[in-house]
């Protein structure tokens, strides 16, 4: 890994968890909700949260732990253009793009405003969990108000595919909370977690396009 100069989460970092649950499109798994927030409360005391306190920024401040400092859960329908999108097989592709992009972030923003939550702080990390299988299995980015550089934020798609009927993002055959879906959405929460906090803005820890999660 090559540092660029860019921040890293510093000393804590606060985790928000929106839960996007259209039960008309896709239900939730049994545990979709609360092993998410169980593994967010576990990890930021744990040795793996505790390996990427060596990336540190500039003035050599590093990640210390992380708290779950909110959750919400969104029961509202999704919006139909994408649904109507979804259906024509738009979220197939492996990679982010413009038009899914804009409704996560959205949808992060308006539930932050909602809940009095700071979009503005780097220590503040926003992640959206729908329960829909659109584009790759995660990735993080920033909040940006015009040119103001925001917060991060985490995307998690769902990893099951209704219209395939199958898990996607990882191979669970021993699922070991006896919920497949839900351990692999904690996989791929764990995978963005580590890379937001050691490269908040994206122009921290990385190298050739991979950062630290990718090694």
């Amino acid at each position: 890994m090559v540092y660029g100069s860019g921040h890293v989460i510093d000393g804590k970092a606060n985790v928000y968890l929106v839960f996007w649950i259209d039960a008309t499109f896709q239900p939730a798994s049994p545990l979709f909700v609360s092993l998410a927030e169980q593994f967010v409360q576990d990890v930021g005391q744990s040795p793996l949260y505790a390996n990427i306190s060596q990336y540190h920024d500039a003035q050599n401040l590093h990640p210390t732990c992380s708290v779950l400092a909110g959750t919400f859960i969104d029961t509202r329908p999704f919006p139909p253009n994408l649904v109507a999108a979804w259906k024509n097989g738009a979220g197939n592709v492996n990679q982010s793009d413009n038009f899914s992009e804009s409704i996560w972030r959205n949808e992060l923003a308006s539930v932050a405003v909602q809940q009095g939550w700071n979009t503005q702080d780097y220590h503040n990390i926003f992640v959206l969990l729908p329960t829909m299988s659109w584009g790759p299995c995660g990735y993080h980015k920033t909040l940006k108000d015009g040119d103001q550089v925001g917060s991060p934020w985490a995307y998690i798609s769902f990893p099951y595919d209704k219209s395939k009927g199958q898990e996607r993002c990882a191979d669970a055959p021993q699922s070991p909370n006896n919920d497949p879906t839900a351990d692999i959405t904690v996989d791929t929460l764990s995978h963005e977690l580590m890379e937001a906090v050691s490269d908040p803005l994206l122009n921290a820890w990385r190298a050739h396009g991979f950062e630290v999660a990718d090694k």
